[in-house]
């Protein structure tokens, strides 16, 4: 995932369809984390998170099912919307 600095991101859990199971996954121990917390800073229990600077950052995730994902931070100077 590529993403700009400032930007807020939500990460959340996804069954094989599209459903979000975040709420029913968070009865357990789900913690979110980042390898990376000057690039990133994510709330370990929500998956809210914020972009600080450039870099490079692997957001994990704990709980029964161990998952990362890497992002990429970066600066934007000008951006359009077609």
């Amino acid at each position: 995932m590529n993403v700009h600095v400032g930007a807020a991101i939500k990460f959340k859990i996804m069954d094989n369809t599209p459903n979000d199971v975040t709420t029913s996954q968070s009865k357990m121990d789900v913690i979110w984390g980042s390898s990376n917390p000057q690039v990133i800073d994510i709330n370990q229990k929500s998956g809210e998170a914020i972009t600080l600077h450039e870099g490079k950052a692997d957001i994990l995730l704990s709980n029964s099912i161990n998952a990362a994902s890497i992002v990429i931070v970066s600066k934007v100077k000008m951006g359009e919307v077609d």
